[in-house]
């Protein structure tokens, strides 16, 4: 595994010291950069607001200004999500397990960033940061840009990070010491992006012609801070493992109105963000894995793969299911409305159910024969109405609940644990660090627990697809490579547990023909 040190970051080094006079201290970080609008410390201030009390004047003001916006674009990080599989993993990354290890979590673009809370609530965390209670920003979440955009969070993960890091050497005696920094990073979505982009670019010399908004991108600039202690001579820096859920970049830099960014959001402005965001998977990564949706073909959301890492460092696995699906954040159910053309209540005749007319951009045939609804769709439904007399209705809703991502989160967790790294300069403090990721132990079981007999279809398919590929790409294209058996323990979730994200909303509409773009990185 390369290592990189003080020379190569351009830093000025104690060489002529003494091996004997210098100490090795080895700090082992958790970096965390969550998806597009996901923010867990939104998702705990909106769960916890109702039980707010008014005592807490500043925390019960913020929340009812957010309760009061009846606007459903606003506060949609608060509002229309659960926690990511990404916020699941930094609470379980076990740093008690791990000799000086830390870890840092980004909430997602689009999302302002928390605030430090005057005292410990219910929904801070165990860092003591809160909800800031802002809005979401539509340039962050559109395209990836600004202040809340990629870049931005990538600029404050850095700064997160060396936080941590001064705080974890200022605990260790000695006059000279040398840091070796070892980095576990996961990223979702866009935060996958961002993931990708803060491990290319960890020092200077490598930001090459990538963009960076103005943004302190690299950790290298944050250096200065750790060396200004006096103690530290020398730093060297390795990336253990990353862990990506579907990367997604979609990133414009570009400042345009918001009525601009909706209008071009409906018909996608997004091209190939490899070389503009530095996405390939650069050599001193020890691992990576990727888990690609293998149901997801929204225009808005290109998927780019891990080309670059080959087989020896790179595992990219594609699992059943659409974007969240894999990186988790759906609510606990949701209600997807199968008739495109109308939202509202009508006799199934009405709507329009031919090609590229329902959910997903298919046919209302394609839905049923596919699996994404039960085979009595379409039968009436006789209930009663609000004057207790009977009447005929037609489904026009499937409930679908978010366990599914479960799976990927127990995917990901297994495989970033049993990942050994091979370093090609053993030394002492590599050596703490080869033994791989460990996570709390209780939490991780039972968080992806799959026990109980109605959740046994979602067991069976796990089984399976953690032991074999079920997808793959052909020519270029995502397709099912499985057996009929393992076609049936798909079509057995999919009415209840997979979502289908096409839809006919701005940013969400299909491709021209279903397949996923799909770039190189």
């Amino acid at each position: 595994m390369r290592e990189y040190s003080n020379s190569i970051c351009g830093n000025e080094s104690n060489d002529s010291d003494s091996s004997s006079d210098i100490t090795d201290i080895t700090i082992i970080a958790g970096v965390f950069f969550d998806g597009t609008n996901n923010n867990k410390y939104n998702i705990d201030f909106w769960g916890n607001g109702p039980n707010i009390h008014p005592s807490d004047k500043e925390d019960y003001e913020k929340y009812r200004k957010l309760k009061d916006d009846t606007d459903a674009e606003h506060y949609a990080s608060y509002r229309n999500s659960s926690k990511t599989n990404i916020a699941e993993l930094w609470y379980m990354y076990d740093t008690t397990k791990m000799p000086n290890c830390i870890k840092v979590y980004v909430e997602g673009p689009g999302t302002e960033s928390p605030i430090v809370s005057k005292s410990v609530k219910p929904y801070s965390d165990e860092d003591g940061m809160v909800s800031s209670g802002e809005d979401d920003s539509l340039r962050g979440y559109a395209l990836g840009s600004g202040d809340t955009g990629v870049n931005a969070k990538i600029e404050r993960g850095c700064q997160l990070l060396v936080d941590k890091v001064l705080k974890k050497i200022r605990d260790i005696q000695g006059d000279q010491l040398r840091l070796n920094l070892i980095l576990d990073v996961f990223g979702f979505s866009r935060g996958a992006t961002a993931a990708r982009s803060f491990v290319h670019r960890l020092l200077k010399g490598f930001i090459y012609q990538s963009v960076t908004e103005d943004k302190k991108v690299t950790l290298e600039e944050q250096f200065d801070r750790i060396y200004a202690l006096g103690t530290i001579s020398h730093i060297t820096t390795g990336v253990r493992f990353l862990g990506l859920f579907d990367t997604v970049s979609s990133y414009k830099q570009s400042f345009i109105s918001p009525s601009t960014i909706t209008l071009l959001w409906s018909t996608s402005p997004f091209e190939n963000d490899v070389e503009e965001l530095q996405l390939t998977i650069p050599p001193y990564v020890g691992s990576v894995v990727q888990l690609v949706a293998a149901d997801e073909y929204r225009e808005c959301f290109g998927l780019t793969n891990i080309a670059s890492a080959e087989t020896t460092r790179g595992e990219e696995v594609i699992l059943p299911g659409a974007h969240s699906d894999i990186g988790g954040g759906y609510k606990r159910y949701e209600e997807e409305y199968i008739y495109m053309s109308d939202r509202i209540f009508h006799d199934v005749n009405e709507h329009e159910t031919g090609k590229r007319k329902c959910r997903g951009y298919l046919s209302l045939q394609e839905l049923l024969d596919g699996g994404w609804l039960p085979f009595n769709w379409l039968a009436p439904q006789e209930s009663l109405d609000r004057y207790g007399r009977s009447v005929i209705t037609y489904n026009k809703i499937r409930m679908v609940y978010n366990t599914y991502s479960k799976i990927p989160l127990y995917i990901m967790g297994k495989k970033a644990a049993s990942k050994k790294v091979t370093w090609i300069n053993l030394t002492s403090a590599n050596k703490v660090a080869s033994k791989g990721i460990l996570w709390k132990s209780e939490v991780f079981e039972g968080t992806t627990s799959l026990d109980g007999e109605a959740l046994s279809d979602l067991k069976k398919l796990r089984d399976v697809v953690e032991g074999k590929p079920v997808y793959g790409y052909v020519d270029g294209k995502i397709r099912f490579i499985g057996d009929s058996d393992d076609w049936e323990k798909i079509l057995a979730v999919r009415t209840n547990y997979l979502h289908l994200s096409a839809r006919a909303e701005k940013g969400h509409h299909a491709t021209s023909d279903n397949e996923r773009i799909i770039y190189n990185g």
